[in-house]
């Protein structure tokens, strides 16, 4: 993500297509539906109908009618891309392993999860493939 986009988006508001988040998601000490949280906010823009990329803006304040302020997250919430991305193929890979055995048949993803990570990990977006 580039500098102009970011400023794009801050001016936008919260949408089907953007999502703003005060904190970062708790990954590290967290409980399994603490974890969840960052997943389903993924799952819920890959599985929606749409004509643009979506994006989750990590340490932003939404502001009603205004820009979303930039909060930033503490160097200690800091998530690499590396760990992120573990962490959402484990949990989709479980996904997927349950659903093939409840449903006896193979599953076929018809949309692919892209997660990125930019900079000290202030916006994720997913795209539909």
């Amino acid at each position: 993500m580039n500098h102009a986009l970011l400023e794009q988006l801050l001016y936008e508001g919260e949408s089907a297509t953007l999502d703003f988040k005060q904190q970062q998601y708790p990954i590290a000490k967290a409980t399994e539906d603490e974890k969840s949280e960052l997943l389903k906010d993924i799952l819920g823009f890959a599985n929606a109908f749409r004509r643009a990329d979506a994006y989750i803006l990590i340490g932003v304040e939404d502001v009603a009618g205004g820009k979303g302020k930039v909060l930033g997250i503490p160097a200690a919430d800091d998530l690499n891309d590396h760990s992120l991305q573990q962490f959402v193929n484990n949990l989709t890979n479980l996904v997927r392993k349950s659903y093939v055995h409840r449903a006896h048949t193979t599953f076929e993803p018809s949309h692919e999860i892209i997660a990125k990570a930019s900079g000290r990990l202030s916006a994720a977006s997913s795209k539909s493939a």
